[in-house]
């Protein structure tokens, strides 16, 4: 009794392990050009996201600061000229 139900398990999961390299083998082969293809085209395509802006909220939405476009180089500058 024992070994029968052994029997099935591994025959079970021999199908399943075929019905994975089947499909493995269908992918790489049948739409591997599709697949290379697509991954091209998203390595080409730059897209070119708008950052937010806007204030710094605390739990309360109380303003801590706000942010402007102008705050980057008014900090930045300054520790890049005492880095050269």
């Amino acid at each position: 009794m024992f070994e029968r139900r052994l029997k099935i398990i591994l025959w079970t999961l021999l199908a399943a392990t075929a019905a994975l390299i089947a499909r493995a083998g269908q992918i790489s082969t049948g739409a591997g050009v599709y697949w290379s293809v697509e991954a091209d085209d998203l390595l080409a395509k730059h897209k070119l996201i708008e950052t937010s802006r806007g204030s710094i909220l605390d739990a309360k939405a109380a303003c801590w600061r706000r942010i402007s476009r102008a705050w980057m180089p008014a900090l930045t500058m300054p520790r890049l000229r005492g880095l050269e």
